[in-house]
């Protein structure tokens, strides 16, 4: 069977995830690793997983495979389509889809590690838009969070389909939908994504019945930034909050 924009939307594609297939493939993930080169990773695989749509899968791959999408479609570079549709209507001045590894960025936090010796910094030389790569701050996630609330940018209509989950062959319906992960904290409805690469750890996470949400960016390996935004909404939602079990 074909595989379908909502397969990649939705990690359901069984195309195979790049991290893991680069790793077997003896790249470091430190190295400098490419927009082009995961593209080309993916054209090269000869199998799938899984039949399209049997199973989920979380793979950064089909979301790489939508932003080179967008670029064909739109005849723009996903970070200038991103730029002009998304980050600057929003207002997200410090926001973009990093496509030159080798660019300086004012003010950047840089990814570290805990070793027995101390801190050490993680190289990035990643450029993987779509699923990855994207330097923000937490000012600007904020106006992103807000526009799930409002529609200023998309509308509602764009809004309400990115809540559709996604449906595999049997029917099932899966706890994903359009780059969110529904879940449930203390007796609320949360819809979440969290980030890991090079050091960084993040975590995105809103109530959306509350229109309440809570950013964290962190460049340290070792930190867990769930732990952070569920202590956050410990203070502010306390009252609405089941009692831990």
């Amino acid at each position: 069977p074909a595989i379908t924009l909502d397969h990649l939307v939705h990690h359901t594609s069984g195309i195979r995830d790049w991290p893991g297939t680069l790793a077997v493939a003896g790249w470091r993930m430190d190295d400098v690793i490419s927009f082009e080169q995961i593209l080309t990773m993916a054209r090269n695989q000869q199998d799938l997983n899984f039949t399209p749509g049997a199973e989920y899968s979380y793979s950064n791959t089909g979301f790489n495979i939508l932003a080179a999408l967008v670029s064909k479609v739109s005849g723009q570079s996903f970070r200038e389509w991103t730029d002009a549709n998304i980050f600057q209507p929003l207002g997200m001045r410090d926001t973009h889809f990093h496509d030159n590894h080798a660019e300086i960025v004012n003010n950047r936090a840089r990814g570290y590690e805990r070793t027995a010796e101390g801190f050490r910094n993680i190289p990035n030389g990643l450029t993987a838009l779509g699923s990855s790569s994207l330097y923000t701050t937490v000012d600007d996630l904020a106006k992103w969070v807000m526009n799930f609330d409002d529609g200023r940018v998309g509308g509602m209509p764009v809004i309400e389909r990115m809540q559709q989950q996604g449906v595999l062959n049997d029917g099932e319906r899966i706890s994903y939908a359009f780059g969110q992960s529904i879940g449930e904290y203390r007796g609320l409805e949360t819809w979440s994504h969290t980030g890991s690469w090079a050091g960084s750890r993040t975590v995105l996470m809103r109530f959306p019945e509350q229109r309440f949400g809570v950013v964290i960016l962190s460049n340290l390996g070792s930190y867990n930034p769930s732990e952070t935004a569920q202590a956050i909404a410990d203070i502010y939602l306390g009252d609405l909050l089941d009692p831990r079990a």
